[in-house]
């Protein structure tokens, strides 16, 4: 179940995230990232966040300081869909509200709780 999890939570990059001295990641800001499972994530230049969970869309807002990070305010449509689909969905949008802090370079991206544990994975969108 915890692999199962985990690789729901394998992002792919939608667009070149801003990448500072020796290859580290400094800015999510104008970024975008989907999931293997259809999912995505947008990281607008406002401070806004949206994307697609699975079945649902959401919005919210994020701030950025350093490698620290923090997603609230999140909000999604209202549709119903296959159970499998809505638990993927709820993990997904638990895990975004509980980032706090990444690190990443081109080739990867990994997200981190509060209790410093690693929540997220991204990987780099293939064109």
């Amino acid at each position: 179940m915890k692999r199962f999890a985990l690789a729901i939570f394998v992002l792919v990059t939608g667009h070149a995230p801003s990448i500072a001295h020796a290859g580290n990641l400094q800015n999510l800001a104008g970024t975008s990232w989907k999931t293997l499972f259809r999912t995505s994530i947008q990281f607008g230049t406002n401070g806004k966040v949206s994307g697609f969970a699975g079945c649902n869309r959401f919005g919210g807002t994020y701030s950025q300081k350093g490698n620290h990070v923090r997603i609230s305010r999140v909000f999604t449509t209202k549709m119903a869909c296959p159970a499998r689909q809505m638990s993927r969905e709820f993990l997904m949008l638990r895990k975004l509200k509980e980032i706090r802090k990444f690190t990443g370079t081109r080739e990867k991206i990994i997200f981190y709780d509060q209790r410093n544990r690693r929540s997220l994975t991204l990987l780099p969108k293939r064109k």
